[in-house]
């Protein structure tokens, strides 16, 4: 989440602030990352496809981390 710029008195900027405050649960996070289809995207969905390639790392194994 990013405040959105461009507030035109102190008070909106203060308040425009207190949302890197807000923390979600993890059900939370899980309802909007299933409600939106997130991906996390590269490098990690690039890592993934390669994990079952051995000419991309011969006899060694890459894990992937959230």
């Amino acid at each position: 989440m990013h405040p959105i710029i461009g507030a035109t008195s102190a008070a909106q900027v203060k308040d425009n602030l207190g949302a890197s405050g807000v923390v979600l649960s993890d059900d939370q996070m899980r309802r909007l990352e299933t409600a939106t289809g997130f991906t996390k995207g590269y490098p990690h969905d690039f890592i993934a496809e390669c994990d079952d390639h051995p000419d991309v790392y011969g006899t060694k194994r890459v894990t992937a981390t959230s």
